[in-house]
């Protein structure tokens, strides 16, 4: 039995020092506060981009017959955003304000000189703003021919036909770029957007984000569309959507309706919507479902998400649950998991949790995670803990660890 410490509070500081340089545990950087601007600075940047000081053309601004025309004249003379700068945002803001007295110059002329305002998505911004004050705006964006612009605007007009007419919006986001593959390309458990092969794939999001407004106003008949899709990775995509914000409506009837697919990927699908919310809004309720299904790749990724989800708001309960896992494996990796979650907020209750644990296993893990993480982010915090420990087993266990690394 390990005897007892004697060593007082600079001892711990020795000993926590001690492990910090030898066992190369990662130093917090500080980060200094950004300087403000400087008027000087920002005259040399106007100078440099061609756009004249707020006041020099105040008149002409003003004057709504003359504003495109100064636009202009300031577009022949500006430059692109140097680096280290985002973009002009003064060349953007008056493509705002053109905006609303002929917006469709200024979606011609945003598109056109999005290297100079540095605003790529500020023809789309400007479009969104105007079909939701004139009906003509979605007139002119039907005249639009295939191509750059509109496949840009597509998004926009999806996102505002998605809950009142998603069959309309489903047939407009097919113009859209996305993935070519088949299922091969989904992740084997976790959402459908896991993938690599669907990141930043317009289509796919656009049939996303439609299933998701759809089901918030009717999830019956997004669910029967969705299963309806012949395509699997958007039949996958929208089965999981509809789960999700169907649970935040009805939990019974979501679950009842993903339980009673097919087996195979649609259901696996459907659950993996429930489960991203179920593990939110009732974890214990998750808990108690999880524990009938049979064991896998799919139960374990499932409590992985379970437990990061509940340790974010019960550790202490969420804890008692995973320690209680007969798959000895899985829970080791779920304990440090939680601990790992918990640490990012508050390193003193994630140390207070990993010492408490039954498991010796699964106690000596934590406290090596934890602690090794205190000591190189907080180590007047930590030795301070490790004095506050009462005589015993729990704080020799502790001393050991850190001394140990």
């Amino acid at each position: 039995m390990a005897g007892r410490w004697t060593g007082g509070r600079k001892g711990i500081l020795a000993v926590v020092a001690l492990a910090v340089a030898g066992g190369g545990w990662l130093a917090v950087k500080s980060g200094g506060r950004a300087g403000e601007s400087d008027p000087a600075g920002r005259a040399e940047r106007d100078e440099r981009s061609g756009i004249p000081s707020p006041g020099k053309h105040r008149r002409d601004r003003d004057a709504p017959a003359t504003l495109a025309d100064e636009i202009r004249r300031l577009l022949a003379t500006a430059k692109p955003p140097g680096r280290g700068e985002l973009g002009n945002e003064r060349l953007a803001e008056l493509l705002r304000r053109l905006a609303e007295i002929d917006p469709r110059e200024a979606i011609d002329l945003a598109e056109k000189h999005a290297h100079l305002h540095g605003r790529p998505e500020l023809a789309a911004e400007i479009f969104a703003g105007w079909s939701d004050r004139e009906s003509a705006a979605l007139r002119w964006f039907d005249a639009l021919p295939p191509g750059d612009l509109r496949q840009r605007l597509v998004p926009v007009r999806v996102a505002s036909l998605a809950s009142d007419q998603p069959e309309e919006a489903l047939a407009l986001a097919g113009e859209l770029p996305g993935y070519e593959g088949g299922d091969e390309g989904l992740p084997e458990v976790g959402r459908w957007d896991d993938g690599d092969e669907f990141d930043g794939q317009l289509r796919e999001q656009a049939y996303a984000k439609i299933f998701r407004e759809w089901a918030v106003s009717d999830p019956v008949a997004a669910a029967a569309r969705a299963a309806a899709l012949e395509h699997p990775v958007w039949r996958n995509l929208a089965l999981q959507e509809v789960a999700a914000k169907w649970m935040l409506k009805d939990p019974a009837a979501a679950l009842e309706w993903a339980r009673n697919l097919a087996a195979g990927p649609d259901r696996r699908s459907a659950l993996e919507g429930v489960m991203a919310e179920w593990a939110g809004h009732d974890p214990a309720a998750a808990a108690e479902f999880l524990t009938g299904l049979e064991a896998g790749p799919q139960r374990s990724h499932w409590q992985e998400l379970l437990g990061e989800r509940w340790a974010a708001t019960e550790p202490a309960a969420a804890l008692v649950w995973a320690e209680a896992l007969g798959d000895e494996a899985g829970k080791a990796t779920l304990v440090r998991t939680m601990l790992a979650r918990v640490m990012e907020s508050d390193s003193r209750e994630a140390a207070d949790l990993a010492i408490g644990l039954n498991d010796p296993a699964a106690r000596k893990e934590g406290m090596e995670l934890v602690l090794s993480h205190w000591a190189a982010t907080d180590a007047e915090g930590l030795a301070g803990w490790l004095e506050s420990l009462p005589e015993g087993a729990a704080g020799d266990e502790a001393r050991a660890i850190l001394s140990a690394e």
